[in-house]
């Protein structure tokens, strides 16, 4: 048999060329890693606090961010204050319209002698004065569970707003009686509550004379003395309406700064309540005098209040 030996040769070669193939792909690499991304994955699930800030005009029974009342006729009446140690000023008394020759003014109440807050004239009612009494609730919703929270309310606005023909909005008097309490007017300052006047309207201040003509010489002669009519103390003090004593700063939601909580909204129930008490002041000047002109009755005013809580993520 004759052997090819070219063919082997061939086949030889073949076989070796396939060998050194195989090693290039399993012994090293053309290029060095050179990656230039990344990846990442960040999961979570949406959280946040929703807060209602809620008042209610009687004692809880319904709530919501807005109430109102209908008005009412005031007549002029007045107070007697005292200034406590704290700095607070609290009523201790209110009083009727002076009488001419009777130096104390009537006092408002139900006793003996007093006249009575409530007075009706041809079906009209005139009050000396009106209370008005808010309470507060403060939820919180997180995660679609709600719940009451504790947080201070303070007064973010206060505004007495003349809506009549002739300004008497000076006159106007609040009282506020919450945590702290307040006397508050449009410009704030002191009110006299003790003064000659001249009730009867003849030109001369009232003396005690039996012929109500208030003559001066009878006060010279030493005849008569002139009547200072008193609602019981010399004065009182009112702040204004937008005292940074009563307002916070409000600017920054998160952070008050000045002023003092009314209240403080509870994790059940309703608040201690805030009662506001508002009259005309008769002693306050419309003029220059304490004797006002016709010209300011049924006159409008509105006393518009907002309230608001601290905000926070807690």
């Amino acid at each position: 048999m004759k052997i090819n030996n070219k063919k082997i040769i061939v086949s030889t070669l073949a076989l070796a060329v396939g060998a050194a193939l195989a090693g290039s792909i399993s012994g090293s690499v053309a290029w060095y890693q050179y990656s230039t991304r990344a990846a990442a994955l960040v999961a979570g699930t949406s959280a946040g606090t929703s807060r209602n800030l809620q008042i209610s005009k009687d004692n809880g029974t319904s709530w919501g961010q807005y109430v109102s009342f209908d008005a009412v006729n005031f007549r002029p009446s007045s107070i007697v204050a005292a200034d406590l140690d704290s700095g607070e000023t609290t009523i201790t008394a209110a009083k009727d319209h002076p009488v001419y020759q009777y130096a104390n003014l009537p006092t408002i109440g139900t006793g003996t002698g007093e006249i009575a807050n409530k007075q009706t004239v041809d079906a009209v009612e005139y009050y000396a004065y009106q209370e008005y009494t808010f309470v507060f609730k403060c939820e919180d919703t997180k995660n679609n569970s709600k719940a009451q929270v504790a947080k201070d309310v303070y007064l973010s606005k206060l505004e007495i707003v003349n809506t009549g023909t002739n300004d008497i909005t000076a006159a106007v008097r609040i009282s506020i009686d919450g945590a702290n309490g307040f006397l508050v007017s449009k410009a704030g300052g002191e009110t006299a509550t003790a003064g000659q006047l001249d009730i009867n309207d003849n030109d001369a201040n009232d003396t005690n004379y039996w012929d109500t003509q208030d003559a001066a010489s009878r006060v010279t002669d030493g005849d008569a003395e002139y009547i200072t009519y008193t609602s019981g103390a010399a004065k009182y003090t009112t702040v204004a309406q937008n005292s940074t004593d009563l307002i916070p700063n409000t600017t920054n939601a998160y952070s008050f700064s000045g002023g003092a909580p009314l209240t403080t909204t509870k994790v059940s129930g309703a608040s201690d309540a805030i009662t506001i008490r508002v009259w005309l002041e008769g002693w306050q000047q419309l003029e220059g005098s304490a004797l006002w002109d016709t010209k300011y009755q049924a006159q409008n005013f509105e006393i518009r209040m907002q309230f608001q809580c601290e905000a926070d993520v807690d």
